[in-house]
């Protein structure tokens, strides 16, 4: 099993969760209470938006795209696009109080090949999880999750390097209320170069000082 933790965020304003991927449905070494199935209601229907609905709570799920798509499975969420082959999807409760500390998939690629993966947590902190292999077995189980007890917003999955995604099957969620109603406020994306994060973010926090300082001295 390998499991990816994306790297540390530069978060100057607030707080953000650590996420990690792993390979497999219980491939990580954390493992969440109360995952449920995400199910559709009807096979054959059709959208650029398509919801479902989680079998314990009754949590709405929307799955997006930018391209036209198809439920192909009631049971176990089962969906891919009108013209077979589905490039991209981004995954999120339909209400904004909501978000998960697990998130588990399985992606059936068009060929052998990668799929881009990334999350978002619930203070908008994106966390990048590269390219990762996936073969047309059916067989590619993905779980996400929270180190630090903290939330998954929103899943992206793109077909990259592969002619897209065949299926995407499988989908199950821990849901869970958001503290405050519905996160930290806003988060940065991923920055890859750690000395790099810690001189940009003391430069903000430089300017921030000089800001007030400014703000504090009377006219």
């Amino acid at each position: 099993m390998r499991a990816a933790v994306a790297v540390l965020a530069l978060a100057v304003s607030s707080a953000n969760a650590t996420l990690t991927l792993c390979e497999g449905p219980s491939g990580c070494t954390i493992q969440g209470q109360g995952i449920e199935n995400v199910l559709f209601p009807s096979v054959g229907d059709t959208g650029l938006v398509l919801t479902g609905t989680t079998n314990q709570t009754g949590t709405l799920i929307d799955f997006t795209s930018t391209e036209q798509m198809v439920i192909t499975g009631g049971g176990q969420a089962k969906l891919e696009a009108v013209d077979g082959s589905l490039s991209n999807v981004v995954i999120d409760a339909q209400l904004d109080t909501i978000g998960f500390t697990h998130f588990i998939f399985n992606v059936h690629a068009d060929v052998t090949g990668e799929i881009a993966i990334s999350a978002i947590d619930n203070f908008g902190t994106l966390f990048d999880f590269g390219l990762n292999a996936a073969s047309e077995n059916g067989q590619n189980y993905f779980t996400i999750g929270s180190l630090d007890d903290q939330f998954i917003k929103s899943v992206s999955i793109s077909g990259s390097g592969i002619t897209g995604i065949d299926e995407l099957q499988q989908v199950r969620v821990d849901p869970a209320t958001l503290p405050g109603g519905g996160g930290g406020g806003g988060g940065t994306s991923v920055v890859p170069i750690p000395a790099a994060a810690w001189l940009f973010g003391s430069g903000l926090l430089g300017l921030a000082g000089v800001s007030r300082k400014r703000r504090q001295t009377p006219a």
